[in-house]
């Protein structure tokens, strides 16, 4: 019998994977990771497999950052999320990075980790511009900077002083990030890539802002085709088990990714099960489907087919 190990985080996710796993079979054991003989388990018993969906706070997700790594590339063992999905988890500057190596279409974006490069660009930059910090939540530290005046005391701060962000652990310090205004955008789409199947639905902007992240207003229409196949593409591209992509329109009509993430909707979110469920058949054809299995048990059961745990 394969044995899983669980971590037990505030998010209750473990709560809802621990009893289909049983199902299937599989013993399970939930370590509490930020206790050190339980995270010393991890890495010294034989574990077939590891579960941590980890909140994004910096606690949770930097030290997930570590035993992520720690088995599924030094360890071998097979992980949720997967090493490679999860190190550029809520970090807009490795996604950054992980979209230019994609060759993923993404706004024009400017990153700078010297202050006088950063001012010279301040006075040559198109305004308006959207600034961004590597890390937060529900649209945080993402606004919109006017004229270069307002982008120079950004740069100023940030390379001086540093600035606040959501979390009070990543102060941002050193760099600055810009990104280019899409105009005409009334929000974006929020889209899970699950198997063979993709997910999704609209998010409205938040009231006076061009940010759609946090505004708690979500329309599960009928998603484009044009955009399910871009994400299809992109999402075969990557090679990842399962990501979320968020989507907007540049001024060329096309699609860019503003943000992609492994670890998406919490268990009250329930506009995830209201999403339509999207299957690609061997034509190239879009169909809306009904799937037997909800999200969570659809989930657990597409994982332990990648891992070979079931055919």
């Amino acid at each position: 019998m394969k044995t899983i190990a669980i971590a037990k985080d505030k998010n209750r996710f473990w709560q809802v994977y621990q009893n289909i796993l049983q199902r299937y079979g599989l013993q399970t054991v939930l370590l509490d990771v930020y206790l050190k003989d339980e995270r010393d388990r991890l890495l010294e018993e034989p574990f077939d497999a590891f579960i941590w969906r980890a909140r994004h706070t910096p606690i949770s997700r930097n030290l997930a950052r570590r035993l992520l790594y720690m088995t599924d590339v030094e360890l071998k063992i097979p992980t949720f999320p997967s090493w490679s999905a999860f190190w550029h988890y809520d970090d807009k500057v490795a996604q950054y990075f992980v979209f230019k190596k994609l060759n993923i279409r993404t706004p024009q974006t400017y990153l700078f980790f010297n202050k006088k490069e950063a001012f010279e660009f301040c006075d040559r930059a198109s305004y308006p511009l959207i600034y961004k910090s590597a890390s937060g939540a529900s649209s945080s530290n993402v606004g919109l900077l006017k004229n270069k005046w307002q982008a120079k005391f950004y740069v100023w701060r940030a390379f001086e002083r540093g600035i606040k962000t959501y979390f009070r652990a990543d102060l941002q310090k050193d760099y600055v990030m810009f990104q280019e205004f899409l105009p005409n955008n009334e929000g974006d789409y929020r889209l899970v890539c699950l198997g063979n199947t993709i997910s999704g639905f609209f998010r409205y902007n938040r009231e006076n802002t061009p940010l759609a992240s946090g505004s708690g207003k979500f329309d599960c229409k009928e998603l484009p085709v044009d955009l399910l196949d871009y994400v299809y593409e992109i999402h075969k591209r990557s090679g990842y088990f399962v990501m979320s992509y968020d989507l907007i329109k540049n001024q060329k009509d096309e699609w860019v990714v503003t943000e992609m993430s492994v670890i998406y909707g919490g268990l009250d979110y329930d506009i995830y099960d209201k999403a339509p469920v999207y299957q690609r058949d061997e034509k190239g054809q879009w169909r809306q489907i009904k799937p037997k299995l909800n999200r969570h048990e659809r989930f657990i059961q597409l994982l332990l087919q990648n891992w070979g745990f079931i055919g």
